[in-house]
C-alpha cells in the first residue's frame, strides 16, 4: 500500500534533512490513506524505534472514520464509537503508536464546507454565494471540538487558508494557552479587545448568530436579519478610537448585509417560481384546461426576474464597508462578486416546465408535471 511506501520515502529524505539540520524535528501526515497504509504505517513504526521521525501530523484526511479524503472507512470502529467520529480514530492512533511518538494536530479551522470538520447541514444558497472560504464562526461547534481532540495530542499546528477564520483564529490559540478557558470568557475578552467592553456583549451574540445563521432555512429564520441588527446596534458602541481604523466590525458589517441579500434573493425566488407551479397545479382540478395551465406556468416562468430596489440598496451597503475593510486591512467579502452564482435551478424548472407545455400526449405531460411538483423547487448544483 502507499503508505508503506510513503514512510520509507519520508524517513529517506528525513534522514538527508537531519544532517544539515540536526535539530529540527520531523512530521509526517497520514492524509488521504487507505486502510492497509496507515496500518503499514503503524507496523512500520512498532518494528524498531524510529528515531528520525518525531510524530503524525494529524490534519484533514486523517480520520479513517470521516469520509473527507477517504475511499474506505474503518468500519469496525463505529461498533463503538465513544464520543464520536471526531476522536474515536485519534485514541486509535495513539493506541497503536509507539510512545516514542506523538499526535501533533494539523487542524482545519478554515473551512466550513467539503472540510475536516464540515457543517453537518450547511444551508445550501449561503454556499453557494460564499463558497468554503468564506467570513463565519463556529464559537460552539470548535470549541467543542478543541475540547474533543486535544486530550490526545501533544499541540497543534491550525490550518488555515485566509483571514475568512480570523475569529478561529484567536479562539483556538488562546485554549492552546490555556485549554479550561470557558467558550464565554474566549469570546468576552475577544470582543472587549476588538470592539470595547459596551459592544461586548453584542458582538459576542452576533458571534453566536452567525453560527446558528449557517445552517438556517432562509425561507423561514429570523436569525439573518438578528444578526444584522445585533451587529448594527454594536457598532454604535464602539469607541470612535477603535473605530478609526476596524475592519473586524466592517467584515461582519457585510456578511450580515450580503446574508440579508442572499435570503431576500431565495425568498424572491422561490416565490417565482411557485407562481408557476401554482398555475401548473391548477391543471389538475377537475374540468380543467391542463394544457391552458401549462402554456400560463410556461409564461410566468420564462419572465426574467431582476433585483429589486431593497437588493439593490443592500449590494450598494456591502461594497461600501468593503471599500473600507479593503483600504484599511485588505480584505473583504466575496458574496458582492460572486452573483452570477445560481441559487434556485431557475433554468432547470424552465426547461422542464417548457417541455411539458410542448407534449402532445396530455397524460404524459401530467406524469411529467406532477413529477416536477413532487420534486419541490430544485436548488442549483454547485462544486466547492
Amino acid at each position: 500500500p502507499w503508505g508503506e511506501s510513503y514512510v520509507y520515502l519520508c524517513e529517506k529524505v528525513a534522514n538527508i534533512w537531519l544532517k544539515g539540520h540536526p535539530d529540527s524535528i520531523v512530521l509526517i501526515a497520514n492524509q488521504d490513506l487507505s486502510n492497509e497504509g496507515d496500518q503499514a504505517i503503524f507496523d512500520y513504526l512498532n518494528e524498531k524505534p524510529r528515531d528520525w521521525l518525531y510524530g503524525l501530523a494529524y490534519g484533514p484526511g486523517s480520520n479513517a472514520m470521516s469520509d473527507y479524503f477517504r475511499d474506505e472507512l474503518r468500519d469496525d470502529l463505529f461498533a463503538y464509537a465513544g464520543t464520536g467520529a471526531v476522536n474515536r480514530y485519534l485514541r486509535e492512533t495513539l493506541h497503536q503508536l509507539p510512545a516514542q511518538q506523538k499526535i501533533v494536530h494539523y487542524s482545519d479551522i478554515t473551512h466550513w464546507i467539503s472540510a475536516q470538520y464540515e457543517v453537518a447541514n450547511p444551508n445550501p444558497y449561503i454556499a453557494r454565494v460564499f463558497g468554503r472560504r468564506t467570513f463565519h464562526a463556529r464559537p460552539k461547534a470548535f470549541y467543542k471540538i478543541f475540547q474533543d481532540i486535544m486530550p490526545f495530542s501533544e499541540g497543534d499546528i491550525i490550518y488555515s487558508e485566509g483571514y475568512h477564520d480570523e475569529f478561529h483564529q484567536y479562539m483556538w490559540a488562546r485554549l492552546l494557552w490555556n485549554p479550561n478557558q470557558s467558550l464565554d470568557d474566549v469570546m468576552t475578552e475577544y470582543c472587549e479587545l476588538y470592539f470595547g467592553e459596551d459592544a461586548a456583549p453584542l458582538m459576542r451574540q452576533a458571534l453566536y448568530q452567525l453560527e446558528e445563521n449557517i445552517e438556517a432555512d432562509l425561507l423561514d429564520t429570523d436569525g439573518i436579519e438578528k444578526y444584522y441588527g445585533l451587529v448594527t446596534a454594536a457598532g454604535k458602541r464602539i469607541p470612535d478610537r477603535f473605530m478609526e481604523t476596524d475592519h473586524r466590525w466592517h467584515l461582519h458589517m457585510q456578511k450580515g448585509v450580503m446574508d440579508s441579500f442572499v435570503q431576500e434573493r431565495v425568498q424572491k425566488e422561490h416565490a417565482f417560481v411557485q407562481g408557476a407551479y401554482d398555475a401548473l397545479r391548477e391543471g389538475f382540478n377537475e374540468g380543467a384546461d391542463f394544457e391552458a395551465a401549462a402554456t400560463q406556468a410556461m409564461q410566468i416562468i420564462s419572465t426574467r426576474q431582476g433585483m429589486s430596489f431593497s437588493m439593490g440598496e443592500l449590494l450598494n451597503e456591502a461594497k461600501h464597508y468593503g471599500d473600507i475593510s479593503n483600504e484599511r486591512h485588505g480584505v473583504r467579502n466575496i458574496g458582492p462578486y460572486r452573483l452570477d452564482r445560481q441559487l434556485v435551478d431557475l433554468e432547470l424548472v424552465r426547461t422542464r416546465i417548457h417541455e411539458i407545455a410542448a407534449m402532445d400526449d396530455v397524460s404524459a405531460a401530467k406524469e411529467s408535471a406532477q413529477a416536477l411538483l413532487e420534486e419541490g423547487i430544485p436548488v442549483a448544483p454547485y462544486r466547492w
